[in-house]
C-alpha cells in the first residue's frame, strides 16, 4: 500500500444501459457519472418542527460547526423553500489521504459498508470484512473497501480473512477512503455481532458534524422531503404511502398534517413495517398505520364499498353477534401475533449467522444512528427482484422487538384517500455514493413495468380532487417520464398533471428519446450476447421478461407490445410541471424525479 492514495473509483456500466443513458443526457452524463462515484457535499438535516423549533436547531449545529473550525463559511442554514429542512453545506475532495502513519495497518470493508462511511458513518464491526494481523482498538487502521468485480456479486473476500500481499494481489478493486482509528482489536471485530470497530479520523471527504443528540433531528435526503411536501397533505386528512419502508416520507407527512388525521403506510414485509412504526414512534408521530401489504393488490372491489352491507352478510353467515366476533377477531389476532413472533425469531437467527458469515448486511439502525444513512440503495430480496431505495445502515443487529403492527385489512376501498404518495421502487440509479453500477437494460424495464401496477393502483386509491405524487431515486426516463407519459394517457380522463411544489428541482425531459428508447436498448443487448456466442442466458431472460411483464403491461397499455416499452416523454409545457434532481447540478442532491397530479373525477364514473 501506498503512503498517499488518490481517490479514484473506475465504475463499470452495463454497456447498453451507458448507451441509453448517454443517449438521453448527451455529455452531461459524464458529469452525471462523476457525481454518482462521491457523495453529496451538503448535509440534509429533517427537523420535526412539532417538537422544536427549526431556528433552535440551526443555533445548535453551528455551535458544534464553530466547535470544530475557525472559520464561519459553512454554517448551516434553514432551506429557503423548505421551511423544515436545515441545509449543512459540505466540503471539497481532499484529493488523496497520506496513510504512512497506520504503519500497514489496514481495514477492508464491504462495499455497502464503504458508501456509508463515504456519507460521514462510522464502521460496525459486522461491516468488516479483512484486516491486518495484530490491531489492537486505538490502532490507526488505512480503511479499504473491497469492490465487486465487473458481472460478479462477490468481492473476493471470505469475512474474517487475513489481509496479506497475496491476498492484496488476489483483488485488485480496492478502492482506499481515509484513515480511522480502530474501536476493537481484530479478534473482537470478527466476533462481537455489534458495536463500533473503527471511526474514521480523516476521511477522503471531510466528515459532516455529527447531529447525534439532536432533539427532533434526522438526515434525510432533500428531495425525499420535497416529495413529502408534494403531496400537500392537511391536518385530519386521510394519506397513503404505498411504499413506505424506512418510513422518511410517511413520518413527512405526518409531520406536515400536525400529527393529526391518518396517515395508511404500506409495505411488503413486516419486518419494513415494523421499521415505519419504529421511526414513527421514536418521533413521536401518533397518526400513522403500517400494514404489511403488496399495495398492488391492495384495492378491495366495489362491491365492498358498503360497509353496513358487508357486516350484514358475516353476520347472517356466521351468526355471531358484534361481542362474539370481536372476541373471535382477538383470539385470532392474538394466534397470529404468536406465529409471526416465532417467524421473526428463527428469521432473526438466519440472518444473524449470515451477517457474521458475511453474508448478508445487518438490519437499519434506529434513527440517531442514521445521521449518515440519506436513502441508501438496500436491494429487496429475491420476491421481487426490484431495488428499492431506503434508509440503511451498516449496523448490528438489533435484538428488541419490533413495535407491533396493526392487524392488516384485506386491502382499502377505491377512492378512500384524500392523498396518496408512491415513491416507486426502482433502478435506484440515482442513489450517492454507487461505486457499483450492476443495472441492465432487463432490470430497467421491470421496475419500469412495476412501476405502472403500482400507479395504477394509486389512481383508484385516490379520491376525486385529490392528490397522486409519484417519485423515484432514478436518473432512467423510461421509469420516470415515460411512466408519466403513461398514466397520462391511459387515465386522461380522470387524472392530469399540476405542479409538484415547491420548486426545488428542474424540468422534465421533453420530447421522446433519441436512438428508441430502452426497446433499442434491450433488442442491442440480446444482438451483443448473440455475437459474443453466449446469448443463452440473455434470450432465456429476455423470455422471462415477455412472459412476466409484456402480456398484462401491454394489455394495461391497450397498444400491444410496441406500446409496452414506448419511450415518449413530455410536452414542454408538461415537462416544467415535474421535478428532476440531476445529481451533478448545483442543488449536489441525489438523482431524483417527482410528478405529482390531480384526479378530475371517478374512474368508475368514467369506464360506463
Amino acid at each position: 500500500m501506498s503512503t498517499a492514495l488518490d481517490f479514484e473509483p473506475r465504475v463499470s456500466w452495463d454497456v447498453s444501459v451507458q448507451s441509453y443513458l448517454e443517449a438521453t443526457f448527451g455529455a452531461k452524463f459524464k458529469d452525471m457519472q462523476k457525481a454518482l462515484i462521491r457523495p453529496p457535499l451538503s448535509t440534509c438535516l429533517r427537523v420535526n418542527s412539532l417538537r422544536v423549533p427549526t431556528q433552535e436547531v440551526v443555533k445548535q449545529v453551528n455551535a458544534r460547526v464553530n466547535s470544530q473550525q475557525s472559520s464561519s463559511q459553512h454554517l448551516a442554514a434553514v432551506h429557503a423553500l423548505v421551511p423544515d429542512a436545515v441545509m449543512l453545506p459540505g466540503q471539497p475532495s481532499v484529493g488523496c489521504v497520506d496513510y504512512a502513519a497506520t504503519g500497514g495497518k489496514e481495514v477492508r470493508i464491504t462495499r455497502k459498508t464503504g458508501e456509508a462511511v463515504l456519507r460521514g458513518a462510522p464502521i460496525y464491526a459486522p461491516g468488516v470484512l479483512a484486516c491486518s494481523a495484530n490491531i489492537k482498538a486505538g490502532d490507526l487502521v488505512a480503511v479499504s473497501i473491497a469492490i465487486e468485480p465487473p458481472g460478479s456479486e462477490w468481492c473476493g473476500i471470505t469475512r474474517g480473512a487475513l489481509l496479506t500481499e497475496a491476498l492484496h494481489k488476489l483483488t485488485p478493486y480496492t478502492l482506499y477512503i481515509g484513515v480511522g482509528r480502530a474501536q476493537m482489536s481484530r479478534a473482537d471485530m470478527f466476533r462481537q455481532p455489534s458495536g463500533t470497530a473503527v471511526l474514521m479520523e480523516q476521511s477522503i471527504f471531510p466528515m459532516p458534524v455529527p447531529v447525534q443528540g439532536l432533539e427532533g433531528v434526522m438526515v434525510q435526503n432533500l428531495p425525499s422531503i420535497v416529495a413529502a411536501m408534494a403531496v400537500q397533505p392537511r391536518p385530519g386528512s386521510r394519506v397513503l404511502d404505498m411504499c413506505a419502508a424506512p418510513g422518511g416520507k410517511a413520518t413527512m407527512l405526518a409531520q406536515l398534517m400536525k400529527d393529526q388525521g391518518v396517515v395508511v403506510a404500506l409495505d411488503r414485509s413486516q419486518a419494513k413495517a415494523s421499521q415505519v412504526m419504529s421511526l414513527a414512534n421514536e418521533l413521536g408521530l401518533t397518526i400513522i398505520q403500517a400494514f404489511k401489504m403488496d399495495a398492488t393488490r391492495a384495492v378491495l372491489p366495489e362491491e365492498t364499498s358498503s360497509r353496513g352491507k358487508q357486516q350484514q352478510q358475516q353476520q347472517q353467515q356466521d351468526g355471531l353477534t358484534p361481542e362474539e366476533r370481536e372476541q373471535q377477531q382477538q383470539r385470532l389476532a392474538a394466534s397470529a401475533a404468536a406465529g409471526a413472533e416465532k417467524i421473526r425469531k428463527r428469521a432473526a437467527r438466519k440472518h444473524a449467522a449470515r451477517v457474521l458469515r458475511g453474508f448478508e448486511q445487518p438490519a437499519p439502525p434506529p434513527i440517531h444512528d442514521q445521521q449518515q444513512q440519506q436513502q441508501q440503495p438496500q436491494l429487496q430480496g429475491q420476491d421481487t427482484g426490484f431495488a428499492q431505495h431506503a434508509a440503511t445502515a451498516v449496523h448490528p443487529q438489533h435484538t428488541e422487538a419490533p413495535p407491533a403492527l396493526q392487524t392488516s385489512p384485506a386491502g382499502f376501498l377505491p377512492e378512500s384517500f384524500d392523498a396518496v404518495l408512491l415513491d416507486a421502487p426502482c433502478s435506484a440509479l440515482g442513489l450517492r455514493p454507487r461505486l457499483v453500477q450492476s443495472a441492465t437494460p432487463l432490470y430497467l424495464v421491470q421496475c419500469g413495468l412495476y412501476a405502472r401496477k403500482l400507479l395504477d393502483a394509486a389512481v383508484h386509491f385516490v379520491r376525486p380532487g385529490g392528490r397522486l405524487v409519484f417519485s423515484t431515486c432514478t436518473i432512467s426516463p423510461f421509469e420516470n417520464e415515460a411512466n408519466v407519459r403513461y398514466i397520462l394517457d391511459k387515465f386522461s380522463h380522470c387524472i392530469r398533471l399540476v405542479p409538484a411544489e415547491p420548486r426545488v428541482g428542474g424540468a422534465g425531459l421533453v420530447g421522446e428519446h433519441p436512438s428508441g428508447g430502452i426497446q433499442a436498448c434491450l433488442e442491442n443487448t440480446s444482438a451483443a450476447a448473440r455475437d459474443q456466442g453466449n446469448a443463452s442466458d440473455q434470450r432465456q431472460e429476455g423470455v422471462q421478461c415477455q412472459n412476466s411483464f409484456a402480456a398484462p403491461c401491454a394489455a394495461a397499455a391497450g397498444d400491444g407490445e410496441k406500446m409496452q416499452y414506448s419511450e415518449v416523454w413530455l410536452s414542454e409545457a408538461e415537462a416544467r410541471l415535474v421535478q428532476r434532481f440531476d445529481p451533478s447540478g448545483p442543488q449536489d442532491t441525489i438523482g431524483f424525479f417527482i410528478a405529482a397530479f390531480e384526479k378530475t373525477q371517478s374512474v368508475c364514473s368514467t369506464q360506463h
